[in-house]
C-alpha cells in the first residue's frame, strides 16, 4: 500500500507475483485497488515455477531446489507476467515505499538490462569485477528495475537459472541475490 500512497500519478500497473494465493489474499487486492482507485493485477506463478523446477531438476541441474519460490519469482517473473511489459520495477513485498516511484520509470538503462542499487545493508559484500575489468558494487535486489524486453530477448531468465544450478549448493549464502549479482557483474548494469 506504501507503492500506492507515496505515487499519487499511478501511470504504471501495479502486478502481484505469488504462488498459490488464496481468495482472501486476492480479495485483500481488490479492496487495496478499490481504495487507490488503481488497477492491482495478480499473478499465479503456479505453473512457471513448476515449469522451471521440473526440467532444472530432471535434466541434472543442481541448486535450485533449495531455493524458496519467493526468491525465484524474481528470476522468472519474464515467464510470468505478459510481455507487454517492457520495463518492470521489481519491489520485494515488505519494502516500504517513502516516495513517488514514478521517477525510477522515467530513468534510462541505455544499453543495460538491470538497473539496481548498491547493497549497503549486508557487511562483507565485494565488488564484482566484470569481464572487461570494470567494477560494479554488490547490489541489493529487493528493488530492481528491470528493461524486461531485453531481459526476454537476451534469454536472461534462462541464463540465471543455468548459472545458479552450475554453483554447489551452499556457495551462495543469498542465493537469488548473488546469482542475480555474479551475471550482472559479469556484463554490466545500472547503478542506482
Amino acid at each position: 500500500a506504501s507503492l500506492l500512497v507515496h505515487s499519487p500519478s499511478r501511470d504504471f500497473d501495479v502486478c502481484v507475483i505469488g504462488k498459490s494465493l488464496s481468495d482472501e489474499s486476492i480479495q485483500a487486492f481488490s479492496r487495496i485497488s478499490g481504495i487507490f482507485r488503481s488497477e492491482v493485477r495478480v499473478y499465479d506463478a503456479s505453473e512457471s515455477l513448476l515449469s522451471v523446477r521440473n526440467p532444472l531438476n530432471e535434466d541434472g541441474y543442481r541448486g535450485i531446489s533449495h531455493i524458496s519460490d519467493a526468491a525465484m519469482l524474481r528470476l522468472i517473473f519474464s515467464s510470468v507476467l505478459p510481455s507487454s511489459y517492457d520495463k518492470v520495477l521489481y519491489l520485494d513485498c515488505d519494502t516500504v515505499v517513502c516516495c513517488d516511484v514514478e521517477s525510477l520509470f522515467a530513468l534510462q538503462l541505455g544499453s543495460y538490462v538491470l538497473g539496481a542499487v548498491t547493497n549497503l545493508v549486508v557487511k562483507g559484500c565485494k565488488v564484482v569485477d566484470s569481464a572487461d575489468g570494470r567494477e560494479f558494487p554488490y547490489f541489493n535486489s529487493g528493488m530492481l528495475l528491470i528493461d524486461a524486453e531485453a531481459w526476454r530477448s537476451r534469454g536472461v531468465e534462462e541464463r540465471l537459472l543455468s548459472l545458479l544450478s552450475s554453483v554447489p549448493v551452499g556457495d551462495l549464502p543469498y542465493p537469488d541475490q548473488d546469482v542475480l549479482n555474479l551475471f550482472f557483474g559479469e556484463i554490466g548494469y545500472c547503478v542506482l
